[in-house]
């Protein structure tokens, strides 16, 4: 078997027992029960280290705990997050819309790629990165292991300080 396949699974079976999830969504049944997150039952909210208008569904784990996580974003049509870094690898997997994402510690549209639906995509810890979605918004998952952290190149682009 290929090494992503091998990775898929590890990733799949580390977030089959987390036994918790963000203080702002329900508790999922306990780590012992099988159980499946529905896409209607995903609560959205605002994530202050993001510009407003792109928000966040915590499925499993917490964000800011040791431990696998899994998350989505989902963002407005030509959303951008200016560059910053995060310390920890993360498998990014796009579920809608067009998800854009570049490399550098500068925003650079010229370095932007746009990858559809399907897309997995690895980055790895402390990479400076910048991203967005398409004219017509994206969803992409998260998938890592904890604690997490956004840290902006430029303090001034972090929207907390606003």
């Amino acid at each position: 078997m290929s090494r992503p396949y091998h990775f898929a699974i590890a990733i799949a079976v580390l977030l089959a027992g987390v036994p918790r999830a963000e203080a702002q969504q329900a508790a999922p049944p306990a780590a012992s029960a099988p159980r499946a997150l529905l896409i209607d039952s995903l609560t959205w909210v605002d994530n202050p280290a993001i510009p407003k208008g792109g928000q966040i569904a915590v499925l499993l784990g917490s964000l800011s705990s040791e431990g696998p996580y899994a998350f989505r974003v989902r963002f407005p049509p030509r959303y951008r997050i200016m560059p910053h870094t995060h310390p920890e690898d993360r498998m990014y997997t796009v579920i809608e819309g067009m998800w854009v994402i570049g490399i550098g510690e500068t925003f650079d549209t010229a370095k932007l790629t746009a990858y559809p639906p399907g897309t997995v995509y690895f980055l790895p810890a402390g990479t400076p990165h910048f991203h967005g979605s398409g004219a017509g918004g994206s969803i992409a998952q998260i998938n890592a292991v904890g604690p997490t952290a956004t840290v902006y190149v430029r303090p001034e682009d972090d929207p907390r300080g606003r």
